[in-house]
């Protein structure tokens, strides 16, 4: 196996791929990290928008709030290039600890790829759990919200487009290596490890929200395990605003540099 394994990461849906963080290991088993710069988007895109549906005025959500829900959805939020404008609405009820049931499309947009990825949009803003509680001074257990994408709520006809930076999470360059087993080093066996987890808003990683996605052995997993709790991450971000994020990352054992010397 070469470098090209290791660093063709297969995402799955709402999770950031992070290079292998351990990178190579040369000849005499010493590490040596690779740094990638993190890549930011900038596209101009069809925006979120969530509102309270009707009927529920007395029970008002912060606007800060509101561009939170806004956030969380957008980070995760993909719709195919379309050359029109696109429009469409859901709801989904919105409890107090951030948690969402029965959403659903209300308002189509008659574009089956567009409709597609803004449901999928919530349903991963809710799977990580992306969305903050109700704030305690919400007295109302429960609220349906209404999400409009690429329009305004304000039944504006011109398309709800802007150019909006999102920014995944990424480790830091001075994050702590695995230790390369010394009974599979000895033996130059390589190895490597595929988890999934959680990178929360202040850059540390959530360690019940790990998963082994793929292993070569326990004894690459364990030594994994060991310093997750020591590893830090730049948050995701979406226009400056930090968010939670589920993420993948490998992490390499015993993969030999094999570009000619200079």
């Amino acid at each position: 196996m070469r470098l090209t394994f290791c660093l063709a990461l297969a995402a799955v849906a709402g999770a950031g791929a992070l290079p292998a963080q351990a990178g190579l290991v040369q000849e005499n088993g010493t590490g040596r990290p690779v740094s990638y710069r993190r890549a930011c988007q900038s596209p101009k895109i069809e925006m979120i928008d969530a509102q309270l549906a009707s009927g529920q005025e007395s029970a008002a959500l912060p606007a800060t709030y509101l561009r939170h829900l806004d956030d969380a959805v957008f980070f995760y939020f993909s719709p195919v290039g379309w050359r029109t404008p696109r429009f469409a609405v859901a709801q989904f009820t919105l409890h107090r600890d951030g948690r969402i049931t029965a959403s659903r499309l209300v308002t189509p947009s008659g574009i089956a790829d567009f409709d597609s990825a803004l449901t999928n949009a919530i349903t991963s803003a809710a799977a990580t759990r992306a969305i903050a509680p109700i704030p305690a001074a919400v007295t109302a257990d429960s609220l349906v919200v209404s999400l409009y994408a690429g329009r305004h709520a304000n039944g504006d006809s011109k398309p709800y487009l802007e150019k909006r930076t999102t920014c995944p999470a990424w480790p830091l360059d001075n994050n702590p290596q695995p230790a390369y087993p010394p009974d599979m080093q000895s033996q130059d066996v390589r190895g490597f490890v595929r988890l999934q987890f959680m990178v929360n808003e202040d850059g540390t990683l959530d360690e019940n929200s790990v998963q082994v996605l793929q292993t070569s052995g326990d004894p690459f997993t364990e030594a994994v395990r060991a310093v997750l709790p020591n590893l830090k991450y730049e948050p995701a971000s979406v226009q400056g605003v930090k968010i939670r994020q589920l993420t993948e990352q490998t992490f390499t054992f015993g993969f030999v540099n094999n570009h000619p010397a200079p």
